[in-house]
């Protein structure tokens, strides 16, 4: 099979298609028709001129066919057979090259075997990334029109809290569709927006497509909702006057003392009080790089990234001195570290989970279209309790100009016990501390059992009658039985079920029914420490998306019982149709274990993962371990896993039951890999039923 490489163009093209993305991420079609706000272009500060001067178009589709002409022709068909036999066929290196030049989907046209069931398919679809599903409502279809200068709302005024909070009182008056026009500025806030009990309410730009922004001047929560049906945010963007995380690079380090000393750049001033002199009480320290290839600045997984958290008690520095006059910040962590060399550029964030930017409890039919997230000084958007929740191109990404290399200091999206839809459309996720979403249902623990009986006391996780619940062993996650709820006792925690429960202790109950569907489709994460998608719920698809530069995994699908009570065993996934670019650790990774650590196969069920390219990943693109019924088909792995700790493969196989591989292709760095690991698999008690079928693997 001949085989060429094209890595200059493709490097070339890919850096070209990165700046088409952040045309996107600005609310720009790629030919750069319209704008909206301005914002951090994903490829970093150094390429944004470049941005201006090269208006990129999507490579994918410079090969699209004309469209065809209503006119009437006579084929010829001496031409045509002519001209199907100059075409070339594509070589599977030729196909992996267009598939590494753009996050975005590419024509690929005939082509050698591939592993890829539709290589045209893989990818953002660029149109999904231009397309607004959620509008305002019209003026014709709205019972009531406020603009927001009518209740004294201003770009020009010092604090608008006061008059928002008054505009909201009255918007508890009105029944019927309302509409809430902002004036295309910037509004200044100094406390949270809180909306209580509103209903069919439509808050939005003046200029579709043109937001207005809401500038927090305080590190406080930036909108709060509660009870409310049927809330829609059109066209605004979001950020902090003074920001909780600031850039520098180290000018020295001490390894004795373990401190590191930074001069801050000059955007920030850290002389301003919300930065408590240089102490960091919740916050991080995150060692960066600049990736060559998109020229964009990402956690750097072999530097240090230490933090204090107030989610999980963690504790790694210990304090912090800032020099006013050399602009100098000196940090003193618990612990020795390796010292970073100097000029190396580390970002520091002095809030982690304490303020959302959007949160909502007990909510129904929340939509958020075109809306910019450019910094939160805690997670960008939280949803509890929630039923049907909608985004659509809403882009976390740090503002242009503003020098930020953080949007999130926390999680990017989180949502804890909602139900329903969870549809996630043409959005950006990218430089958040933490998970860019984390999606969970909680679990109930059953303290005991008997005859047709469970004992749930401490109900955090509603049930009602008709809902089936999957039940788990505390000791090892494995599958015990499903049951159908028959009778509640309300106060007492006692559930009848459809079943005999004798036998039954110390095991958790997890509500396959209220579990919510999610959807993620055409979206880019990236860019970030911790992970892209945490995902513990059932009915889950992710399709079309583009993973790169994430420290702890792109996607991982996994149960491991904590203080968190987040989540239940998920099951029921696809993840077909992504693109996967250069993440630390793995890409697709199933697992689960107990508090104990005893694991058990067959806890996490029904997934499919087809027709994904994965590129440079380092370690196994895809694990599975106590997983059943997988399958993992029609995968192109390109070069991946180039340093292995442990097996040479693509795909690892741990402690499973029936798990399908079938026909995928693994381009191998090197010698000695497998596209799966069979010999392991051969020797795992715990694993049976594994079958591998019609694979191969292409040695350099």
């Amino acid at each position: 099979m001949k085989r060429t490489l094209h890595r200059w163009a493709a490097l070339l093209a890919l850096c070209l298609t990165f700046f088409g993305l952040t045309a996107c991420q600005q609310g720009e079609p790629a030919g750069g028709a319209e704008s909206g706000p301005s914002g951090e272009n994903s490829m970093g500060n150094e390429s944004r001129e470049t941005v201006k001067e090269n208006p990129a178009t999507d490579p994918g589709t410079e090969s699209l066919p004309a469209p065809s002409s209503d006119t009437e022709t006579i084929p010829d068909t001496a031409a045509e057979e002519e001209t199907q036999a100059t075409v070339p066929v594509l070589s599977v290196d030729e196909v992996a090259d267009l598939l590494r030049a753009t996050p975005y989907t590419a024509a690929i046209g005939e082509h050698e075997t591939c592993g890829l069931s539709d290589p045209s398919a893989v990818g953002i679809r660029q149109t999904a990334m231009d397309s607004v599903l959620y509008p305002a409502p019209a003026d014709g279809d709205c019972v009531h029109i406020i603009r927001a200068e009518a209740y004294g709302l201003s770009p020009e005024a010092e604090d608008n809290s006061a008059a928002f909070a008054a505009l909201c009182r009255e918007l508890q008056n009105l029944s019927g569709q309302v509409k809430v026009i902002f004036p295309v500025g910037t509004y200044r806030f100094s406390s949270t927006l809180t909306l209580t009990d509103l209903s069919d309410v439509c808050f939005c730009s003046d200029g579709a497509g043109e937001p207005f922004t809401i500038l927090m001047t305080e590190w406080t929560p930036g909108i709060r909702l509660a009870s409310c049906r049927n809330i829609r945010f059109v066209d605004y963007a979001f950020t902090y006057e003074t920001p909780s995380a600031v850039v520098g690079e180290v000018v020295r380090g001490d390894a004795a003392a373990r401190t590191v000393t930074l001069r801050i750049r000059d955007q920030f001033d850290l002389s301003d009080p919300h930065y408590n002199g240089g102490r960091i009480q919740w916050g991080s320290y995150m060692e960066m790089y600049l990736d060559p290839e998109t020229g964009r600045y990402c956690p750097d997984s072999s530097g240090n990234l230490l933090y204090n958290s107030t989610g999980d008690g963690i504790r790694n520095i210990e304090d912090g001195v800032y020099d006013p006059q050399t602009r100098e910040l000196t940090l003193t962590f618990l612990n020795p570290l390796t010292l970073p060399a100097a000029g190396t550029v580390v970002n520091v964030a002095y809030t982690m989970y304490e303020n959302f930017g959007l949160y909502a409890t007990d909510c129904r039919d929340v939509y958020l279209e075109s809306v910019w997230l450019y910094h939160t000084t805690g997670m960008a958007i939280g949803m509890n309790g929630c039923r049907n929740i909608y985004l659509n191109r809403v882009f976390l990404t740090p503002e242009e100009g503003s020098g930020m290399l953080m949007t999130a200091t926390a999680d990017g999206f989180h949502c804890v016990s909602c139900t329903g839809d969870i549809l996630v459309t043409g959005c950006v996720f990218e430089a958040s501390h933490d998970d860019c979403m984390n999606i969970n249902s909680r679990y109930l623990t059953v303290s005991s059992a008997g005859g047709n009986q469970l004992s749930c006391p401490s109900r955090v996780v509603p049930v009602s009658v008709g809902d089936v619940l999957d039940v788990y062993s505390k000791a090892d996650l494995s599958y015990i039985g499903s049951f159908t709820v028959i009778e509640d006792n309300g106060a007492g925690g006692i559930l009848t079920v459809d079943g005999d429960t004798e036998g039954i202790s110390d095991c958790f109950a997890c509500n396959v029914t209220t579990s919510p569907t999610l959807t993620i489709r055409d979206c880019f994460f990236g860019n970030k420490r911790n992970r892209g998608l945490l995902i513990q719920c059932r009915q889950v698809t992710v399709e079309n998306c583009t993973f790169r530069n994430i420290c702890h995994g792109p996607i991982q699908i996994f149960s491991v019982p904590s203080s968190f009570g987040e989540g239940i065993m998920p099951g029921q996934a696809i993840v077909r149709n992504n693109k996967f670019f250069g993440c630390d650790a793995v890409d697709v990774n199933i697992f689960s274990w107990s508090a104990s650590g005893r694991t058990a196969p067959d806890v996490i069920r029904d997934i499919e993962i087809t027709n994904n390219y994965f590129s440079a990943s380092v370690s196994y693109p895809v694990q599975i371990s106590t997983g059943g019924h997988i399958t993992v088909s029609h995968n192109l792995f390109d070069r991946v896993c180039p340093r292995p700790s442990g097996q040479r493969c693509a795909i690892r196989i741990t402690c499973s039951r029936d798990v399908t591989v079938l026909e995928n292709l693994l381009i191998s760095p090197g010698k000695h890999y497998t596209v799966y690991n069979e010999k392991e698999v051969s020797r795992d008690t715990r694993s049976e039923g594994i079958v591998g079928e019609g694979n191969i693997l292409l040695e350099e």
